[in-house]
């Protein structure tokens, strides 16, 4: 089991309520996103998008913890 599979194993994550926000603009469940990291880090060309591509989600987990950048487009 890697460091980062263990940063999120259990029945609580903590997340902010931009991210969570962001995941339901681009219909992504919080399960989905963190199964979908477990596979890698999710940057540039592999970017989570909303339909309307204004909404944008990067992300990696290291094992000190999540680095997500949020894109919002007005």
């Amino acid at each position: 089991m890697t460091e980062a599979t263990r940063a999120y194993q259990g029945d609580f994550i903590d997340l902010p309520v931009v991210l969570v926000a962001a995941l339901a603009a681009v219909d992504l469940s919080i399960p989905a996103f963190l199964n979908r990291l477990r596979l890698g880090s999710i940057w540039q060309d592999q970017k989570l998008c909303s339909p309307d591509r204004r909404i944008a989600i990067q992300a990696h987990m290291p094992p000190d913890g999540l680095r997500c950048i949020i894109r919002l487009a007005l």
